[in-house]
C-alpha cells in the first residue's frame, strides 16, 4: 500500500446519468413493430453547462412501411431548476444552468405491415417486456388481454 495522498480532480464535463431507457409505445405498430425510441436524461453538476445539439425527426416522426405506423417522433427537452420545462430546437446550441436536467428522447422506428397482422404471442412478449403498455395494444392491435 502506497502512503501517496489521493488526488481529487476536477471533472471535465460534469454531468450524471439520471436515467437511461427504452420509450414504451415508441416503435411503430404494425405486423412487425418498430424498434423503440431511447431516453436519456442527464444532470449538470456545479456549474452551468454549454451544449449543442443536433436531432432529427423531431417534428415528422419515421414512417412505416407497408401499412406499419409511424414511430414516435424525437422531443428534445430542457429543465432548468426552479423553473418550468422548455423545449430545445432540434439543432443548436444552448446553455443548461447547474442543477438542470438535459432529456433526449430518440425517435422509434416505424413499424412493418398492418398492425392486425402482428402475431398474437409476439404481442404478449411485447407486453410483458413493457415495450408496448395494454392501452396501446387495446387501441392500436386491438388486443384485450382479459
Amino acid at each position: 500500500m502506497s502512503n501517496t495522498p489521493i488526488e481529487i480532480l476536477e471533472m471535465s464535463f460534469p454531468l450524471r446519468v439520471e436515467e437511461y431507457a427504452l420509450v414504451p409505445d415508441s416503435g411503430g405498430a404494425g405486423t412487425f413493430r418498430g424498434g423503440l425510441g431511447v431516453r436519456r436524461v442527464w444532470r449538470v453538476l456545479e456549474r452551468q453547462a454549454h451544449a449543442a445539439v443536433c436531432c432529427e425527426r423531431t417534428v415528422t416522426p419515421p414512417f412505416g412501411l407497408d401499412g406499419g405506423l409511424a414511430g414516435a417522433p424525437a422531443k428534445l427537452e430542457l429543465i432548468p431548476p426552479r423553473s418550468n420545462a422548455r423545449k430545445l430546437n432540434s439543432k443548436g446550441a444552448f446553455l443548461a444552468p447547474a442543477g438542470s436536467l438535459v432529456v433526449v428522447e430518440a425517435p422509434g422506428s416505424g413499424g412493418y405491415g398492418p398492425p392486425a397482422g402482428r402475431d398474437r404471442a409476439a404481442l404478449c412478449e411485447d407486453l410483458l417486456d413493457g415495450y408496448v403498455t395494454p392501452a396501446q395494444a387495446r387501441l392500436i392491435y386491438g388486443y384485450d388481454s382479459a
